[in-house]
């Protein structure tokens, strides 16, 4: 074959084929690393201090939402249908609801409001 149709890299011969097939994984790689940043940056901006007080609200009222539809899978569960194991537990249940994935700061914003409400009505009593 002619030295036309291969690359010499530091004292190795490569094929034209196996040149653009290595120049394609390192293609993919630096697509893939610029898609984990980008997924990373998005990330980012999801955390809370990042968030503006309509977004923050907005994910509230949706996660508080959704918490309550579980309460109410919930006892469905325990008391209405009875259908349940020996090692499931209720209280253990009941708490996990409030801080699977993200939710425990709008649960934790959710008893602060809480908080206020039962303050207020025993200073105005």
């Amino acid at each position: 074959m002619p030295t036309s149709e291969y690359i010499k890299t530091g004292g190795d011969k490569l094929s034209f084929s196996e040149y653009h097939k290595i120049l394609e994984k390192n293609y993919l790689f630096f697509k893939d690393r610029k898609e984990n940043n980008k997924l990373v940056e998005e990330k980012e901006n999801k955390k809370l201090f990042n968030l503006s007080l309509n977004q923050i609200g907005k994910k509230f009222s949706n996660n508080f939402i959704k918490m309550l539809n579980d309460v109410i899978e919930l006892i469905e569960k325990y008391y209405i249908e009875k259908n349940y194991d020996e090692n499931d537990s209720f209280v253990n249940d009941f708490f996990l609801i409030f801080i699977i994935e993200d939710r425990l700061i709008y649960s934790g914003i959710f008893f602060i409001l809480l908080a206020f409400f039962f303050y207020f009505m025993d200073i105005s009593s």
